[in-house]
């Protein structure tokens, strides 16, 4: 016992100690290159922008001279202004990207990761571009009535998990970050109840049952282990709570095939190369980005319907 401690103080613990400085060293590496990625892909899309003001500005230039020499000529003009000045104010707001890499929200993978959703394009757009410099598509969802659904059900669900003794964090509190080679990921569960044997991560769904909505659970159970120094090292199980049943997730759904495809998913959504857009009515209904930004977007598309007599 003696000698084996020996060995493990003189010889072991200095190794263990040099390989995690080594891993800390090179994780600290890839961030600051991911970091200078992000400010240089931002300031070349900046340098775009400004050549192509400039070439908007000669374009109205020489159409201006064109009408004032007609007018002094005492000349119809009837010439359309330029394909460029009319896109001119657009173009001044046009998305940009984020100065410090991807930053993906873990909302916005569920319904692809579950096949729900089809379009990864809209992801990729909106995790490379930050959020303030796009216009959104006019919403009519009943946004205050869902709120005091949801509000209402995370309650009820809080009370029901301290009435079992357990400690409950609500939402804020749950906050997290994930920072990957290629991407951020982000997030914020409902409620995370901990307990003697265990935590679990409840997310309520005052709509209808949905299998991406067991996914997203999925994406806490993998991420807060990993994120936040509280969770280090345990295993998470997860609970999607509707109003009028639960669904429960045992840890062992989040195994390797899993964070297999959610890790491959993210790198797609965080590559230089923008996904594949699929544009479809049902896609596009649900989609804020706007036809500035999504030349691709189905607005209203009447069904179409044909006649057989097959069956």
């Amino acid at each position: 016992m003696v000698a084996a401690r020996y060995i493990e103080e003189r010889y072991l613990n200095p190794l263990r100690a040099k390989r995690i400085k080594r891993e800390e060293e090179a994780k600290k590496e890839i961030r600051e290159e991911a970091r200078a990625k992000g400010l240089a892909l931002a300031q070349a899309r900046a340098q775009t922008l400004a050549l192509g003001h400039a070439h908007a500005d000669a374009e109205w230039g020489v159409w201006n001279e064109r009408r004032l020499a007609a007018e002094a000529k005492g000349e119809p003009f009837d010439e359309p202004t330029p394909a460029t000045l009319r896109s001119k104010d657009r173009s001044l707001t046009m998305a940009q990207l984020r100065a410090t890499g991807p930053y993906i929200w873990v909302t916005w993978l569920p319904r692809l990761l579950s096949g729900e959703g089809s379009c990864e394009w809209a992801a990729w757009f909106k995790a490379q571009h930050e959020g303030s410099s796009w216009a959104r598509v006019p919403s009519d969802f009943d946004q205050a009535g869902w709120l005091m659904d949801h509000t209402a059900l995370l309650n009820e669900q809080r009370e029901v998990w301290e009435k079992q003794g357990c400690s409950v964090l609500t939402e804020a509190q749950n906050s997290f970050t994930l920072r990957g080679s290629s991407a951020s990921l982000a997030g914020k569960p409902d409620l995370v109840a901990q307990r003697r044997d265990g935590v679990t991560v409840i997310d309520a769904k005052s709509g209808r049952p949905s299998p991406h909505h067991a996914i997203q659970v999925m994406i806490y159970m993998y991420a807060l282990p990993r994120a936040l120094e509280r969770y280090r090292g345990l295993a998470l199980s997860g609970q999607v709570a509707y109003p009028d049943h639960v669904v429960d997730i045992p840890a062992a759904a989040v195994d390797e095939g899993f964070i297999r495809n959610l890790g491959g998913l993210i790198r797609r959504l965080a590559a230089e190369t923008s996904a594949r857009r699929v544009p479809s009515p049902m896609e596009c209904r649900f989609c804020e980005i706007t036809k500035a930004d999504c030349p691709d977007r189905l607005e209203e598309v009447p069904a179409q319907e044909g006649v057989t007599d097959d069956f």
